[in-house]
């Protein structure tokens, strides 16, 4: 969560109520977002981490008056074409691949409006641009900016411009080692052969994604009038979704927004779209979802509620939510349902007692991965735990063939299914390289192999020890695991490309495969960025859950 304070006063006189009352800060928290302090003249607030469209007063503000029914239903953005085009040069493809921009016009600003949209900017900067490493934003003064605008990336060393409040012109090394700014964000361009610029038609620095603006193109004040927004990263979704939010903001401030051509390879693509998408829904599944018996009239004022228009389909019981283009958090039809139980209040939905009784207990899956945790813990290992979802170029990278992957994708970091644990392990391991080693770690979790029309699911135990590691210390652990589950193995050599030859071996328990350990191959250590020795284990728990618990 992230906080983020409200001028009470204005949020009030714009929702057209004179006083807030304890009913209001009732109806802010079934909104879903928790109230921390409320004083005279300001209202702070926790925003999750699914709704960045409620990280500004004017966000905040809309979406209050559509849940109290002061403006209900879905907000409608008109955008005119700007003439500005923004090309982005083959030069960025490695570096930062993606931009959307817009022009916005028409701005009223003031000191505290100002303040409202820096702290919007870097409020989006904290939280869905991931600290400026998953996207960045830009924002500058239109009258600074000279033709049509260019991002590209140069070599460090042709870099030199007057970073935002500095005194003087600084190269790109003076930058990151000097400038406050330059030295927080040093580390997302640490290691690149060039560094990505916005540039424009005169050749000057606008900025320096994602670290600083130029003060000479990139410094906003009250006098400033129109604006040009970018958002570049390494996933144009991500860019896209920012630059719509800002929008949407300024908008509701009274500002106009107008299109850019951002051109890729000589392809126009025209930012921000701020068109209303569609989400598919079922009413039989909303009821069964929420143990409710809504009818179909009951669900377009709910979603009006929520700021979502509706639309029926053609098919009975299936239903289309209209999103508005600053609600970026809906991926499937849960998200419809989740919206509808807010509308409709959680305290209003009576809870069911089930008509069938049940004795719990642990099941036996449970208990024997709770046994191997304790067994594992007790050699000094810590557990990890890695999401399902990941990068299916690296899996293949590795050596690991026919891996599952998904229709539809949000991004190509989380775009397939982990067959094993190793690849999840690895990455922990390299996100860890600050800290000291030996690096023992386990993880115990479902993973996917593809089968015909089908996905087959087990249960995987991952095991690696990074440091001064070999083949015998991961055996040692294995049999150690073993020796307290009651059960005797047997090791045949393996080739398998994920370790080094004659490291390798398939581990064996009366006579039926069920992992395999040995000493990670350098290649796949180069690829994880790793420069330390890793030993690992991989075992199949489903072969082994007909082990008797002591």
């Amino acid at each position: 969560m992230v906080s983020i304070i409200l001028n009470k006063q204005k949020l009030l006189k714009e929702i057209g109520i004179e006083q807030e009352s304890d009913d209001l800060i009732h109806q802010i928290a079934m909104m879903g977002v928790e109230v921390d302090e409320v004083t005279d003249d300001a209202l702070t607030v926790d925003i999750t981490p699914d709704r960045p469209d409620l990280l500004s007063q004017p966000g905040f503000t809309r979406a209050l008056s559509s849940f109290l029914d002061v403006k209900t239903g879905l907000r409608n953005y008109t955008v005119t074409k700007s003439k500005l085009k923004v090309r982005v040069d083959s030069s960025a493809k490695d570096i930062r691949p993606y931009t959307a921009c817009a022009v916005v016009k028409n701005l009223k600003l003031n000191d505290e409006l100002l303040r409202e949209i820096i702290d919007l900017q870097e409020k989006l900067h904290i939280t869905f641009c991931r600290n400026r490493k998953k996207a960045a934003i830009g924002v500058y003064p239109m009258e600074a900016i000279k033709g049509n605008i260019t991002f590209k990336a140069l070599p460090p060393n042709k870099i030199k411009f007057r970073p935002l409040e500095s005194t003087k012109q600084m190269t790109a090394k003076e930058i990151l080692e000097k400038h406050p700014k330059g030295k927080e964000f040093a580390y997302l361009l640490e290691g690149l052969p060039m560094y990505p610029l916005f540039v424009d038609g005169k050749n000057n620095v606008l900025s320096m994604p994602p670290v600083i603006n130029s003060h000479s193109t990139g410094k906003v004040t009250e006098k400033t009038k129109q604006v040009f927004i970018e958002a570049s990263g390494h996933d144009f979704k991500t860019c896209h979704d920012i630059i719509r939010i800002i929008c949407a903001a300024l908008a509701d401030m009274g500002a106009t927004i107008q299109t850019v051509d951002v051109i890729y390879s000589g392809k126009p693509v025209v930012t921000p779209d701020m068109s209303p998408t569609k989400q598919e829904f079922y009413r039989y599944y909303v009821n069964r979802r929420l143990g409710t018996e809504l009818k179909k009239e009951d669900l377009s004022p709910l979603l009006a509620k929520m700021g979502l228009g509706f639309q029926d389909g053609r098919i009975r019981e299936t239903h289309y939510a209209l999103i508005p283009p600053y609600r970026v958090d809906f991926l499937h039809q849960i998200d419809v349902v989740e919206d509808l139980a807010i509308a409709l209040g959680y305290d209003n939905i009576k809870p069911v007692l089930p008509d069938v009784n049940t004795v719990a207990s642990e099941s036996h899956t449970t208990l024997f991965a709770d046994k191997i945790r304790s067994i594992l813990a007790g050699q000094l290992m810590l557990e990890a735990k890695n999401y399902h979802l990941m990068n299916s170029s690296f899996q293949k990278s590795i050596k690991e063939e026919d891996v599952v992957t998904l229709k539809s994708s949000v991004s190509e970091e989380h775009d397939s299914l982990r067959k094993t644990i190793l690849p999840g392990l690895l990455q922990t391991l390299t996100r860890n390289k600050i800290h000291e080693y030996p690096q023992m770690l386990f993880e115990l979790g479902r993973v996917f192999a593809p089968a015909k029309n089908a996905v087959n699911e087990s249960e995987g135990l991952g095991i690696v020890l990074a440091g001064e590691t070999d083949y015998t210390k991961i055996r040692q652990s294995v049999d150690a695991l073993l020796l307290s589950l009651g059960l005797k193995g047997e090791y045949v050599p393996a080739d398998d490309g994920r370790f080094l030859a004659g490291r390798c071996a398939h581990l064996l328990i009366k006579g039926e495969e069920v992992g395999v350990i040995g000493e990670v191959n350098p290649r796949v250590l180069e690829l994880s960025e790793l420069v330390v020795p890793v030993a690992a284990a991989e075992l199949n728990l489903d072969l082994l859950q007909d082990t008797p618990l002591e």
